[in-house]
């Protein structure tokens, strides 16, 4: 079955990436490596969903909507916590702080880029799941609970927002001496804490939709 074969895929593909981190010095190319090898996991997750039950020749549409979905909610739900783990120390040094900075800053191209991805398969997605009917897709269970997935990533779009336009360039002002560093790494930490909660909490909806009939199924 291809939920074996997905099984068996990504769990080879973690020993490789295991095996990698452990043999592979820091840099660039163990970067590159775990990036490959984490993209074909992450991919893999989709013949375990609904997008690897569509048969026919559209199906290969639906699961490629799927996997380019995944990989881009992977990628901005991946640098979240990377973000996350970073902020987590309470006092960084200034060399620290700019360096985070700087990465923020670089991140909010790539971040609008996988938004845009995720809206425009998670639209194909859509069709094929729940279809149009705004009566139907609120009656049915899946599409509840869809309603309020998008709800909590409204709500993560909008705190993405909020951090590229006000608090990075807030650590970036107050880095030139014209505020206080703290309060503005403080700020950023609080959110960047508070999206990746939400992002969690898209991802456990994501789980529960899985085990769920579709509308239109």
């Amino acid at each position: 079955m291809d939920f074996g074969k997905s099984s068996l895929i990504r769990i080879g593909f973690a020993l490789l990436e295991f095996i990698a981190i452990m043999l592979l010095p820091a840099g660039r190319r163990l970067w590159w490596t775990s990036t490959a090898l984490g993209g074909v996991i992450c991919a893999s997750f989709a013949w375990m969903g609904h997008g690897a039950a569509t048969e026919g020749s559209i199906g290969n549409l639906h699961l490629a909507g799927d996997i380019v979905h995944i990989l881009a909610a992977a990628a901005w739900i991946g640098a979240l916590v990377m973000f996350s783990i970073v902020l987590a120390r309470p006092s960084p040094e200034p060399t620290a702080q700019k360096s985070i900075c700087r990465s923020l800053s670089s991140f909010s191209g790539a971040g609008t880029a996988f938004v845009a991805v995720i809206v425009a398969s998670g639209l194909v997605n859509s069709a094929f799941l729940v279809g149009w009917n705004l009566e139907q897709i609120v009656s049915a269970r899946y599409g509840q609970v869809l309603i309020v997935k998008l709800i909590l990533f409204a709500l993560m779009l909008a705190m993405a927002v909020r951090n590229r336009f006000r608090h990075v360039p807030a650590l970036a002002n107050a880095l030139q001496g014209l505020a206080s560093s703290q309060q503005a790494m403080a700020e950023l930490r609080r959110s960047i804490f508070l999206e990746t909660c939400l992002a969690v909490a898209v991802l456990a909806l994501v789980g529960w939709l899985g085990m769920l009939e579709p509308v239109t199924g």
